[in-house]
């Protein structure tokens, strides 16, 4: 038990809200990005895949989270570890455009998959 003194209660007040606010777990915000369908699996290498898609709603950033999409029930979910674009590496690709990942995934993925794209953000919540 740590005991502190205080001259001035506004100090305590403080010390005391920066404690609780210690406590608090971070909110956690999800932003979806865009979705995408699964053209082609190009090499699969444990839990990563080598995958050819095309954007079909907003867009697909790098290093963004994925979820995969089979029959309308998620499977898994990943991280793109890099985005390629006309054999390029790219940030982003948009709408109508068709894209290479590295997707990092611990379930498999097939043809046909959709994925839906999202950053999450961690928000320190305050009293």
């Amino acid at each position: 038990v740590e005991i502190k003194l205080f001259k001035i209660i506004y100090d305590l007040i403080a010390d005391a809200k920066e404690r609780l606010e210690k406590m608090l777990q971070p909110e956690i915000i999800r932003t979806d990005l865009g979705e995408a369908t699964v053209l082609q699996i190009f090499r699969k290498e444990g839990a990563v895949s080598i995958v050819g898609g095309k954007v079909i709603k907003g867009k697909i950033e790098s290093n963004a989270r994925v979820s995969i999409i089979r029959d309308k029930i998620e499977v898994a979910t990943g991280q793109i570890d890099q985005l390629q674009h006309n054999k390029q590496i790219a940030k982003e690709v948009v709408e109508g455009q068709e894209f290479g990942i590295k997707l990092k995934a611990k379930s498999g993925i097939e043809p046909g998959d959709t994925l839906q794209v999202y950053r999450v953000v961690e928000k320190i919540r305050k009293l």
